[in-house]
């Protein structure tokens, strides 16, 4: 089963049998968290936002990346924690 399956029973389960508030809460936090497991294309800008060169955004929060930062080319975003796919188009 793959996560983005187990994210679909854990939403069912929400619908048709959580009660309990702090139940949906746990069930919702675990759906998230398999979700930002799968990795998702990183969003590339075209336009420069700075002097050095290249920009990029995470697909979940919108963080940016410049290509001069630490975190460029990281498996996962410092700020949601969402895994990110960094192929390109052109690089396939």
């Amino acid at each position: 089963m793959t996560d983005q399956q187990t994210a679909h029973r854990i939403l069912e389960n929400i619908k048709f049998k959580s009660k309990d508030k702090s139940e949906i809460w746990a069930l919702r936090e675990a759906q998230d968290a398999l979700l930002k497991r799968s990795p998702v294309k990183i969003q590339y800008n075209n336009e420069s936002d700075n002097a050095m060169g290249a920009t990029a955004n995470c697909p979940s929060c919108e963080w940016g990346f410049v290509d001069y930062e630490e975190y460029w080319q990281e498996s996962f975003c410092p700020h949601c924690g969402q895994a990110l796919d960094w192929e390109t188009e052109a690089a396939k």
